[in-house]
């Protein structure tokens, strides 16, 4: 305690005090000859020992004080800032927090936008291909065929090697098709074919003919296969109003949601009124979705539905057929299991 007392600066100054205090006591013991002088000294030395420290240790303990005042004081202005910050950091937060509200707010009305954006895009769409389609007809333009078709295959409506219609009387359909390369750009191969799919002839529908230019043109090409129906029967060919109804019927039902697109598309050909064949069986238009998958084909679906009051049985019959003979050539994306197909046993 007394060396530590004696480290600090006051703590030395009150020892050096004593130091001196019992100096002047002690020279005044010396020179008692001299009584004045032998009185001072030994009031001097008595101040030094007795009252100089305290002063001095007191002048010390005050100094010290002020010492820790003041770091008080530092340390609450310190306190003060920190507070301060904290206040700023709240004000901060707040604020953000506000700000990613109204990004949020923001962002929700941005999807709303987009999603009203897209659903009026996807109805412009709409509208626009019903006009396409719309556009096959009794008497339309190659061009406008050509889009039709086009736009049906981009969207899954009809099968990738195009839709077909039946010639009443001459047992033959007629494909259209877009992807020929071989006859050039925008052109409309027409492909004269079996029940079953087999290409008898072909005939090329180019830009700027008339439909009643490709009518004459098939008309002699089924004369020179030895298809032609007559007259009659031709002059009532429904090629184009068959067609169209294909197409419309495909695109009606692939965005009004009342069938999977999946259980309609791709279509192959329109049995009218009431059946279509698709690339995975055939199906009912109304009642709709009444599917019978190409697995099934081979079942006796005369007898099982000739009971059927709701079921109109040319059509059905004319897809049945169809559809048959369709499968077993290999033309559907099913195919029949072929003898060569089964298991070798072990």
């Amino acid at each position: 305690m007394i060396r530590r007392l004696i480290r600090t600066r006051w703590g030395a100054l009150a020892t050096i005090a004593v130091i001196a205090g019992g100096v002047c006591v002690y020279m005044s013991s010396v020179w008692r000859g001299d009584s004045w002088l032998s009185g001072v000294l030994v009031n001097v030395g008595t101040g030094l020992v007795l009252f100089l420290p305290l002063l001095l240790i007191g002048w010390g303990v005050e100094r010290r004080l002020d010492d820790v005042r003041k770091r008080q004081d530092v340390a609450a202005e310190r306190q003060a800032q920190i507070e301060e910050r904290q206040a700023e950091v709240t004000s901060d937060v707040a604020r953000l927090e506000g700000e990613i509200t109204k990004t949020q707010d923001d962002l929700r009305l941005t999807r709303e936008e987009l999603s009203d954006a897209v659903v009026a895009r996807l109805a412009a769409k709409r509208s626009e291909d019903s006009k396409i389609f719309s556009a096959v007809g009794v008497d339309p333009k190659q061009e406008e065929m050509f889009a039709a078709i086009n736009r049906a295959s981009k969207l899954g409506i009809v099968a990738p090697v195009g839709p077909r219609v039946y010639v009443p009387g001459g047992d033959v359909y007629v494909r259209f098709a877009t992807d020929q390369e071989e006859y050039g750009a925008g052109v409309i191969v027409l492909f004269v074919e079996t029940p079953s799919g087999e290409s008898k002839e072909e005939l090329g529908w180019y830009p700027g003919e008339s439909a009643t230019d490709l009518l004459v043109s098939l008309g002699e090409l089924l004369q020179s296969i030895g298809r032609y129906p007559g007259d009659k029967s031709f002059g009532s060919l429904r090629l184009f109003s068959d067609l169209h109804d294909l197409l419309d019927i495909g695109h009606q039902w692939s965005i009004n949601g009342k069938v999977a697109l999946h259980e309609l598309a791709p279509l192959v050909q329109f049995c009218p009124p009431q059946w279509v064949v698709t690339m995975s069986g055939i199906t009912s238009l109304d009642p709709a979705g009444y599917t019978i998958p190409v697995s099934r084909f081979d079942e006796d679906w005369e007898s099982h539905m000739g009971g059927k009051p709701w079921v109109d049985q040319d059509s059905l019959q004319e897809a049945l057929a169809a559809g048959r003979a369709l499968f077993h050539a290999y033309r559907l994306a099913s195919h029949p299991r072929s003898p060569w197909d089964s298991e070798v046993p072990f």
